[in-house]
C-alpha cells in the first residue's frame, strides 16, 4: 500500500496556475502614481474581453491570453479608439493580477495596474 500512496504522489501532474478567466476588478495608476483609478474586466472563456465603467457600462473591447501565470491583455476603447495592452503576473495565493500598462500607440503613456478576482 506504501508503494501505491508513492506511485500516486509522484505521477500527480502540475498543470500550472488555474485560468484567469472571470470578473476582475481594481486600479490603475499613470505614470508614477500608484493604482488609482477604477478598472473592471470580465476575462470570457475563449479569450475575449471587456472592460467597464464603475456603472456596468462597456468602455472597451479586446482580447486576453495566458502563458503560466504571465496575463496580456489588449483592448480597443469603444468611445475614441484608443488601444491599450496590460502586461501582468498572476498570483494564485492572493488570487490577482498585477503589472503594467501602455498606450498601444502612445506607449510614453503607461503606468501600474492591479486586479483581484471577484
Amino acid at each position: 500500500m506504501a508503494l501505491a500512496a508513492i506511485g500516486a504522489v509522484s505521477c500527480k501532474k502540475d498543470d500550472g496556475p488555474k485560468s484567469v478567466a472571470g470578473t476582475w476588478e481594481g486600479n490603475w495608476g499613470s505614470g508614477y502614481d500608484p493604482p488609482s483609478y477604477f478598472e473592471k474586466w470580465d476575462l470570457e472563456k475563449g479569450g475575449d474581453l471587456k472592460a467597464f465603467f464603475p456603472d456596468g457600462t462597456v468602455y472597451a473591447v479586446g482580447s486576453w491570453d495566458q502563458d503560466g501565470e504571465e496575463i496580456e491583455v489588449h483592448y480597443t476603447t469603444v468611445y475614441d479608439s484608443y488601444h491599450y495592452t496590460f502586461t501582468g503576473t498572476y498570483d494564485e495565493g492572493d488570487d490577482e493580477i498585477k503589472g503594467e500598462w501602455e498606450d498601444s500607440d502612445e506607449p510614453v503613456y503607461r503606468g501600474t495596474f492591479e486586479m483581484q478576482r471577484q
